[in-house]
Protein backbone atom coordinates (compact mmCIF):
# COMPACT_ATOMS: atom_id res chain seq x y z
CA UNK A 1 0.00 0.00 0.00
CA UNK A 2 1.25 3.04 -0.99
CA UNK A 3 2.37 5.86 1.59
CA UNK A 4 -0.24 8.84 1.62
CA UNK A 5 0.50 12.45 3.00
CA UNK A 6 -0.26 12.57 7.00
CA UNK A 7 0.43 14.82 9.99
CA UNK A 8 0.39 13.64 13.36
CA UNK A 9 0.27 16.34 16.06
CA UNK A 10 1.89 15.62 19.90
CA UNK A 11 -1.55 16.36 20.90
CA UNK A 12 -3.42 14.04 18.71
CA UNK A 13 -2.93 10.61 20.04
CA UNK A 14 -4.60 7.70 19.14
CA UNK A 15 -4.78 5.93 22.73
CA UNK A 16 -2.94 7.12 26.37
CA UNK A 17 -2.22 4.60 28.92
CA UNK A 18 -1.64 6.43 32.13
CA UNK A 19 -0.24 4.77 35.38
CA UNK A 20 1.40 6.62 38.47
CA UNK A 21 4.02 9.06 38.17
CA UNK A 22 3.61 8.90 34.07
CA UNK A 23 2.04 8.04 30.59
CA UNK A 24 2.33 6.40 27.50
CA UNK A 25 0.88 7.68 23.97
CA UNK A 26 0.28 5.83 21.18
CA UNK A 27 0.17 6.83 17.66
CA UNK A 28 -0.77 5.74 14.34
CA UNK A 29 1.55 7.03 11.29
CA UNK A 30 1.18 5.22 7.99
CA UNK A 31 -0.66 2.69 10.14
CA UNK A 32 1.85 2.38 12.03
CA UNK A 33 1.52 2.38 15.95
CA UNK A 34 4.50 4.42 17.60
CA UNK A 35 4.88 5.75 20.91
CA UNK A 36 5.94 8.58 23.21
CA UNK A 37 6.64 7.88 27.11
CA UNK A 38 7.07 10.61 29.44
CA UNK A 39 7.86 9.45 33.14
CA UNK A 40 8.29 12.10 36.09
CA UNK A 41 11.05 11.93 38.35
CA UNK A 42 10.72 8.71 40.85
CA UNK A 43 9.14 6.32 38.02
CA UNK A 44 10.15 2.89 37.97
CA UNK A 45 8.31 0.29 35.97
CA UNK A 46 8.39 -2.68 38.47
CA UNK A 47 6.53 -0.40 40.78
CA UNK A 48 3.91 2.01 38.63
CA UNK A 49 3.16 -0.05 35.36
CA UNK A 50 4.48 -3.75 36.73
CA UNK A 51 1.49 -3.98 39.13
CA UNK A 52 -0.98 -2.90 36.82
CA UNK A 53 0.20 -5.62 33.58
CA UNK A 54 0.38 -8.61 36.73
CA UNK A 55 4.43 -8.60 36.05
CA UNK A 56 7.41 -8.29 37.91
CA UNK A 57 9.60 -7.63 34.53
CA UNK A 58 8.99 -6.31 31.24
CA UNK A 59 8.62 -8.59 29.03
CA UNK A 60 8.28 -6.26 25.99
CA UNK A 61 10.54 -5.54 23.98
CA UNK A 62 11.94 -1.91 23.05
CA UNK A 63 13.61 0.45 20.32
CA UNK A 64 13.27 4.44 20.40
CA UNK A 65 15.10 7.33 20.93
CA UNK A 66 15.14 9.05 24.17
CA UNK A 67 14.32 12.79 23.91
CA UNK A 68 14.98 14.37 27.28
CA UNK A 69 16.37 13.36 31.01
CA UNK A 70 18.23 9.95 31.43
CA UNK A 71 16.99 6.59 32.99
CA UNK A 72 18.56 3.55 33.92
CA UNK A 73 17.52 -0.30 32.98
CA UNK A 74 18.45 -3.40 34.20
CA UNK A 75 18.40 -6.92 32.66
CA UNK A 76 17.15 -10.04 34.47
CA UNK A 77 20.14 -11.28 34.37
CA UNK A 78 21.71 -8.06 36.16
CA UNK A 79 22.84 -6.53 33.45
CA UNK A 80 22.76 -2.69 33.80
CA UNK A 81 23.28 0.25 31.50
CA UNK A 82 22.01 4.11 31.75
CA UNK A 83 20.79 5.83 28.42
CA UNK A 84 20.19 10.20 28.10
CA UNK A 85 19.05 12.53 25.84
CA UNK A 86 20.27 11.97 21.95
CA UNK A 87 20.42 7.77 22.26
CA UNK A 88 18.71 5.18 20.41
CA UNK A 89 17.97 1.92 22.13
CA UNK A 90 17.08 -1.19 21.96
CA UNK A 91 16.18 -3.47 24.67
CA UNK A 92 15.23 -7.10 24.85
CA UNK A 93 12.37 -8.41 27.17
CA UNK A 94 13.24 -8.87 30.40
CA UNK A 95 13.43 -5.94 32.31
CA UNK A 96 13.31 -2.98 34.57
CA UNK A 97 13.73 -0.18 34.37
CA UNK A 98 13.36 3.67 36.18
CA UNK A 99 14.21 7.37 36.21
CA UNK A 100 17.47 9.01 36.99
CA UNK A 101 17.26 12.64 38.67
CA UNK A 102 14.86 15.72 38.65
CA UNK A 103 14.74 15.45 35.04
CA UNK A 104 11.20 14.30 33.13
CA UNK A 105 12.23 11.38 30.91
CA UNK A 106 10.81 11.39 27.52
CA UNK A 107 11.57 8.68 24.67
CA UNK A 108 9.92 7.60 21.47
CA UNK A 109 9.49 4.26 20.67
CA UNK A 110 9.29 2.78 17.39
CA UNK A 111 8.51 -1.10 18.47
CA UNK A 112 7.14 -2.59 20.94
CA UNK A 113 3.98 0.28 22.01
CA UNK A 114 1.20 -2.24 20.85
CA UNK A 115 2.34 -3.89 24.33
CA UNK A 116 3.72 -1.36 26.44
CA UNK A 117 1.48 -0.93 29.76
CA UNK A 118 -1.03 -2.47 28.70
CA UNK A 119 -3.33 -3.06 31.91
CA UNK A 120 -4.62 -6.92 33.11
CA UNK A 121 -8.21 -6.98 32.37
CA UNK A 122 -9.93 -7.38 36.10
CA UNK A 123 -12.00 -10.46 37.20
CA UNK A 124 -15.44 -10.30 37.63
CA UNK A 125 -15.04 -13.23 40.50
CA UNK A 126 -18.38 -14.54 38.16
CA UNK A 127 -16.85 -17.92 36.79
CA UNK A 128 -19.53 -19.82 34.61
CA UNK A 129 -20.56 -23.09 36.62
CA UNK A 130 -20.52 -26.69 34.73
CA UNK A 131 -23.68 -28.49 35.01
CA UNK A 132 -22.93 -32.59 36.19
CA UNK A 133 -25.49 -35.20 35.09
CA UNK A 134 -26.83 -36.98 37.69
CA UNK A 135 -25.31 -40.10 36.40
CA UNK A 136 -21.87 -39.89 36.14
CA UNK A 137 -18.40 -41.33 37.43
CA UNK A 138 -18.82 -40.01 40.80
CA UNK A 139 -21.90 -42.66 41.41
CA UNK A 140 -20.38 -45.22 41.06
CA UNK A 141 -18.63 -47.15 44.18
CA UNK A 142 -14.65 -46.53 43.86
CA UNK A 143 -13.16 -49.57 42.26
CA UNK A 144 -16.48 -50.98 40.35
CA UNK A 145 -15.09 -50.93 37.30
CA UNK A 146 -17.19 -54.05 36.18
CA UNK A 147 -20.34 -53.25 34.19
CA UNK A 148 -22.69 -54.72 35.58
CA UNK A 149 -21.97 -52.76 38.97
CA UNK A 150 -22.18 -49.66 37.27
CA UNK A 151 -25.71 -50.44 35.80
CA UNK A 152 -26.96 -51.19 39.33
CA UNK A 153 -25.07 -47.75 40.76
CA UNK A 154 -26.55 -45.69 37.67
CA UNK A 155 -30.68 -47.60 37.97
CA UNK A 156 -30.25 -46.57 41.78
CA UNK A 157 -29.86 -43.05 40.71
CA UNK A 158 -32.75 -42.91 38.44
CA UNK A 159 -34.90 -44.34 40.79
CA UNK A 160 -34.01 -41.91 43.46
CA UNK A 161 -34.94 -38.79 40.50
CA UNK A 162 -37.91 -40.79 39.04
CA UNK A 163 -41.04 -38.85 39.34
CA UNK A 164 -43.55 -40.21 41.82
CA UNK A 165 -46.39 -42.50 40.23
CA UNK A 166 -49.72 -40.82 39.51
CA UNK A 167 -53.34 -41.93 41.73
CA UNK A 168 -54.59 -44.81 40.65
CA UNK A 169 -51.71 -46.20 38.74
CA UNK A 170 -49.86 -49.44 39.93
CA UNK A 171 -45.65 -49.47 40.01
CA UNK A 172 -44.00 -52.40 40.55
CA UNK A 173 -41.72 -52.12 43.55
CA UNK A 174 -39.10 -53.90 42.00
CA UNK A 175 -36.20 -51.74 40.35
CA UNK A 176 -34.16 -52.67 37.39
CA UNK A 177 -31.23 -53.80 39.27
CA UNK A 178 -33.31 -56.46 41.24
CA UNK A 179 -34.88 -57.15 37.81
CA UNK A 180 -31.42 -58.14 36.68
CA UNK A 181 -30.42 -59.93 39.97
CA UNK A 182 -33.53 -62.42 39.68
CA UNK A 183 -32.58 -62.86 36.18
CA UNK A 184 -29.26 -63.51 37.18
CA UNK A 185 -30.41 -66.27 39.48
CA UNK A 186 -32.12 -67.95 36.73
CA UNK A 187 -29.00 -68.15 34.52
CA UNK A 188 -27.44 -69.65 37.60
CA UNK A 189 -29.77 -72.19 37.79
CA UNK A 190 -30.26 -73.01 34.35
CA UNK A 191 -26.06 -73.59 34.98
CA UNK A 192 -26.43 -75.84 38.09
CA UNK A 193 -29.34 -77.60 36.59
CA UNK A 194 -26.94 -78.49 33.09
CA UNK A 195 -24.45 -79.91 36.20
CA UNK A 196 -26.95 -82.27 37.46
CA UNK A 197 -27.61 -80.05 41.01
CA UNK A 198 -30.78 -79.42 39.39
CA UNK A 199 -32.76 -80.37 42.91
CA UNK A 200 -30.07 -78.02 44.80
CA UNK A 201 -30.56 -74.92 42.33
CA UNK A 202 -34.77 -75.51 42.59
CA UNK A 203 -34.83 -75.00 46.51
CA UNK A 204 -32.79 -71.87 45.79
CA UNK A 205 -34.96 -70.70 43.06
CA UNK A 206 -38.35 -71.48 45.95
Amino acid sequence: MPLRLQIVGPDAAHERREFPRGRFDLFKVADQLLGRAAYEPGWRWSQHVGPGAGASWCEVEHVGFVLAGRAAVRMRDGTEVEMGAGDWFSVPAGHDSWVLGDEEYVSLHVLGAHSYAVPKPASTGHEPVRKRSPISAATVPPGADDRADRRAAQDQTADSHAPACPPGRFRSAASPAVRRMRVADRAAWRRDSSRGNSGSARMAIR
